[in-house]
This record gives C-alpha cells, structure tokens and sequence, in this order.
C-alpha cells in the first residue's frame, strides 16, 4: 500500500513539471460541451468525429457519449478477462471510487461524472492519444493558452506499421469536475 501511494505521489510531482515544462499552447479555440455528467464523454465523442472529419452534435453527440460510457462499462465490469487489461485502474477504482462493485454501478448512469480512469481505458481501448490540457493562467502561469496536465496514449501518436500519425483529442479540464474540446484555432489552419 504504502508503494502505491508513493507511485501515485511521484506521478503527481512529474505531472506538475510537465505542466511548467511545456509551452502553452495559443492555437486552440474552446468548443463548449454541455455539463450534464457526460461532459467528459460527450467531449471525447466530438473529438473523436473531428479526427475522422466528421461532426456530431445533439442526439448523436449524447448516444455516442452513453456508447463511450458502456464500452468502459464492458471493459471493466461484465468481462473478467478483458478487465485484467486495465488492471492499473483498479487501485484507483478501489481507493477513491470504494471497489469495482460500486463503481460499475454508478458508470451505468448517465450522470456518472468520468474523468481519469475513464481516459485512460478509452485512449487504450481505442488506440486514440488524449491529451488533458488546462488553462495556462488556472495553471499558475502568466502566458495565455493551454498547458498538459496529463497525456494519455503518447505511443498512439507516432505512425506504426503501415498506421498513420495520430493527432491527440485535446481536452480542456476546468474548475475542478468539467470537460470541454480543445480544437485548432479556425485562424491557424
């Protein structure tokens, strides 16, 4: 136990360096994603879309939000064996979500709020880089723009074996519980 914790504080100190490390990033434009618990998957949904060239909004945008939701769901609550996949999250899940049991339960509502254990499974799952950025001044820093706060699935960003370059799904973690899409500014393409 006492490993963990120390695991968990170190990633947390590499992770604020990399925060003050890295220049902010000024050719981003906020896409507002609405705050009704599946921010983070409705964030994901239309991220996703654009990397394909695609839009979704409304009702698609929700059913492929709740889509996303589930695909985590099977992963780690109907399938023992594709759950020993994932099974870095489990000491998150247990600590801070109090066990899988009572966490499978509470994926299932839409409501849900995702976050870190949620990303982590669907960059893996979906062989997509997520990149959660957050504003360089809520970041204690005086440039304008957006800095990592974490990335998630850097191997899936380099081409490999016939596979193209992958571009990161930026998102944009604000006042501590939502998600909005950080797309390329319409003024630098």
């Amino acid at each position: 136990m006492d490993y963990t914790r120390h695991k968990r504080e170190q990633q947390e100190r590499e992770k604020m360096q990399m925060r003050f490390r890295s220049k902010a990033e000024t050719h981003l434009r906020v896409v507002p994603i609405q705050g009704d618990g599946r921010c983070l998957f409705r964030a994901l949904a239309k991220g996703l879309a654009h990397a394909k060239g695609q839009f979704v909004g409304g009702e698609a945008e929700e059913k492929d939000a709740d889509e996303l939701r589930m695909a985590v769901s099977d992963a780690l609550c109907r399938s023992p064996q594709r759950l020993k996949s994932f099974s870095e999250v489990l000491p998150s899940i247990e600590s801070i979500e109090g066990g899988l049991r009572k966490y499978c339960r509470r994926l299932e509502s839409p409501q849900f709020w995702g976050g870190e254990v949620e990303i982590l499974i669907l960059s893996k799952m979906l062989h997509v880089p997520i990149h959660v950025m957050q504003s360089a001044k809520e970041a204690g820093r005086e440039e304008n723009g957006y800095v990592p706060i974490v990335k998630y699935g850097e191997e899936f960003e380099a081409a490999r074996n016939g596979r193209k370059e992958r571009k990161p799904v930026k998102l944009l973690y604000s006042a501590g519980n939502h998600y909005d899409l950080l797309l390329p500014s319409l003024l630098h393409r």
